[in-house]
């Protein structure tokens, strides 16, 4: 009896001690959180980064690789690679695209096939029950709208949706012959290639992520960010040179393209106005967050203030 009741107080000692702990622990990082940061954390992905990734993957071999060929590159380095392109061109939040370790109250439902609609101007390109797209449509493709689902918050779901729009690669001006696949980079064309080469059925297509971590209709997971961030981590490893992951301090991580589009969009003349729609923040969430920190970086349009 001695021995049970002893062993009894042990354990509750240690229990007691464990929750003190995490709770401190818990209240020193809600501390930190509202402490005023005094340095850029912030560090965007720089354009020329995807350009060393392509070369470092062999993918500017243009008699190697073209979108026919895509295909055989494996699933997850497609879908990563899709992931970091949309998230700069479309101003994503990470977890838009990855599910995260902890969940967030913001975060909000997650594309699925069905949130997809192939435009060519103002006509919707037919898209057969075996959710191939009309591949005789593809010259005619001008946008792709992602359509957000709707939040607990947003019952009715009257979010804009997201556009992402195909430039051909004969329309770009100026394009030198070392400049990589205009293709690779543009999200609304990787969706186009996700749908003709890696199917879903019709009625499946709501119960499957746009971001999937395996390949094909069953068992499709979203993409978690521990598998995302490992590819991405082996791409800036190989790519030619290396993207360093940590430079003067700061890491490379999923909102670094999130910075990387502000700075773009600053840097084509666009407003704070103009940003926080692009970003789907309101302006003053966006100040709140202290969000003119995407925008530090961009020095030429800092030089131009008066």
């Amino acid at each position: 009896m001695y021995w049970y009741q002893k062993s009894r107080h042990h354990f509750l000692s240690a229990e007691f001690f464990g929750q003190s702990f995490k709770r401190v622990s818990m209240l020193i990082k809600a501390i930190g959180k509202h402490q005023p940061k005094h340095a850029q954390t912030k560090r965007p992905f720089l354009p020329h980064y995807y350009k060393r990734i392509i070369d470092g993957q062999g993918w500017n071999n243009r008699s190697n690789m073209n979108m026919y060929r895509w295909i055989s590159v494996s699933h997850d380095v497609r879908v990563a690679w899709m992931a970091m392109v949309a998230a700069r061109e479309l101003l994503l939040r990470i977890n838009q695209v990855c599910s995260m370790p902890v969940a967030r109250h913001s975060d909000q439902r997650p594309w699925t096939r069905a949130s997809v609609t192939f435009m060519a101007g103002e006509r919707q390109i037919w898209v057969g029950r075996d959710g191939i797209p009309d591949q005789n449509d593809f010259g005619n493709l001008s946008h792709v709208l992602l359509t957000d689902q709707p939040e607990k918050s947003c019952i009715a779901g009257d979010r804009e949706p997201y556009v992402c729009h195909v430039v051909p690669e004969q329309d770009l001006n100026g394009v030198s012959p070392d400049a990589p696949p205009a293709w690779l980079l543009q999200t609304g064309i990787l969706i186009w290639l996700l749908f003709t080469t890696d199917p879903v059925r019709e009625e499946m297509a709501p119960h499957v992520p746009l971001f999937a971590s395996t390949k094909g209709e069953l068992g499709a997971a979203r993409l978690k960010y521990s598998a995302w961030h490992k590819v991405f981590t082996k791409l800036c490893k190989q790519a030619t040179p290396p993207v360093p992951i940590v430079e003067d301090g700061k890491r490379l991580g999923g909102h670094c393209f999130r910075v990387a589009g502000c700075n773009a969009a600053s840097d084509g003349g666009g407003t704070v106005g103009v940003i926080t729609a692009m970003g789907k923040w309101s302006r003053e969430a966006f100040e709140a967050a202290k969000g003119h920190d995407y925008l530090r970086s961009n020095r030429h349009a800092m030089r131009n203030v008066s």
